[in-house]
């Protein structure tokens, strides 16, 4: 999948990820590996736990920040609620 088509696919970046570009370069080597796929038949796939990827470092800081809820962002992208993403901040 070419870094375009990630970038008009791909939801609003995660509060853990500080700019959308950082999220888009991540979704794109993703889909890129040899893992799970972030996209699906031309669709982001909400169930995609991209928080298998974060070092426990960097769950801490964001848990401590208070940017590190991947059920909320999960459901925002799920139910239609809002998402405020780091990229709007």
């Amino acid at each position: 999948m070419q870094a375009k088509t990630v970038s008009l696919l791909a939801p609003p970046a995660p509060k853990c990820f500080e700019v959308r570009m950082q999220w888009l370069t991540y979704l794109h080597s993703a889909q890129a590996g040899n893992k799970s796929k972030p996209f699906k038949d031309g669709k982001y796939r909400p169930q995609y736990l991209f928080c298998r990827d974060c070092s426990a470092q960097k769950a801490h800081e964001m848990t401590q920040r208070g940017k590190c809820d991947f059920k909320a962002y999960q459901a925002s992208l799920t139910c239609g609620a809002p998402l405020e993403s780091a990229a709007a901040a």
